[in-house]
């Protein structure tokens, strides 16, 4: 979903700032009215493309860990916390802060489930349909697991 970073103006008078996730324009200006702001201006949040070498490197440490049956909560966190990677220890942070964000549901449930497969390329790969195709089978075992799973193949 797009951020948005925005001005507003309260009933107060005062300005204020910030950033918000919307589908659109006008979800972020309905959403700020529920808020009693008054959109000043907004601009989409620019969104920044994270290097293929450091996906590979955050899904090789993360792996593992899921392999071994840790929650997926707590492996981005060990992730993001003993990475030798820079990289890959915020690309993990950033994600779990993401998803410990999210707002709960009616009755205190989550508001979604993730569910991941995750394939590791080996040596032996030629094409990427091969490492595809494994990963699909790994989120067909996450699906298969229950809501919110991991599975890695």
């Amino acid at each position: 979903m797009p951020e948005f970073d925005y001005k507003a103006i309260g009933r107060n008078g005062f300005e204020v700032s910030g950033s918000e996730q919307a589908t659109s324009l006008e979800a972020l200006t309905a959403s700020l009215h529920r808020q009693q702001l008054a959109l000043l201006e907004a601009s989409p949040r620019k969104v920044r493309a994270i290097p293929f070498a450091t996906v590979f490197a955050f899904v090789s440490e993360l792996s593992p860990l899921l392999n071994s049956g840790l929650p997926l909560e707590r492996a981005l966190q060990i992730v993001g916390e003993d990475s030798r990677n820079a990289q890959v220890g915020s690309l993990a942070e950033r994600l779990r802060a993401r998803v410990e964000a999210l707002p709960p549901g009616p009755d205190h449930t989550p508001a979604c489930t993730v569910s991941i497969g995750i394939a590791t390329v080996l040596p032996t790969d030629t094409e990427w349909d091969t490492v595809l195709t494994r990963a699909d089978q790994a989120l067909y075992l996450a699906k298969a697991a229950g809501r919110n799973r991991v599975a890695a193949v």
